[in-house]
């Protein structure tokens, strides 16, 4: 029984291994949105100085809205991204929650083995001590209580 308990542990490790990698990349796609939402954020706020350094020394009607709806359509594609990050961080907790599963699996596996292995050295010292008793009986006649 150990010995499938221990092929069971060793399929359980594979798989909380794989468990944690997806973790890892659920991670570094996390944050290298939020690195493109930081370059897009601070582009617009860049974008955004400017155009009110241009307003400032006169700018056209024509030519203060096209830089409105460049502004627009950064705020939209920042909009966009958002929803990505809000995506992104479910998918990092739904894989951080299946790698805890994973080790609360093998956790529990490995702490059978464990016990199994105590439990087999406690009988083993318990046979081994009746043994003595038993030597010790035929040795010198006399039972112990």
């Amino acid at each position: 029984m150990s010995k499938a308990l221990g092929l069971v542990l060793d399929q359980r490790k594979k798989a909380e291994d794989q468990a944690l990698g997806q973790l890892a990349q659920a991670r570094q796609a996390l944050a290298a949105l939020q690195n493109k939402i930081n370059t897009l954020q601070k582009y617009r706020n860049d974008y955004l100085r400017e155009m009110q350094h241009k307003a400032g020394q006169g700018l056209t009607a024509v030519n203060m809205v096209h830089y409105q709806n460049f502004v627009a359509r950064l705020d939209s594609g920042l909009a966009d991204l958002n929803s990505q990050m809000t995506q992104h961080q479910q998918a990092v907790a739904a894989r951080e929650q299946g790698w805890r599963q994973a080790h609360q699996d093998t956790k529990a596996i490995d702490l059978l083995l464990e016990r199994k292995a105590n439990e087999a050295a406690l009988a083993g010292q318990r046979r081994e001590q009746r043994e003595l008793d038993d030597l010790v009986n035929r040795r010198f006649g006399t039972p112990i209580a």
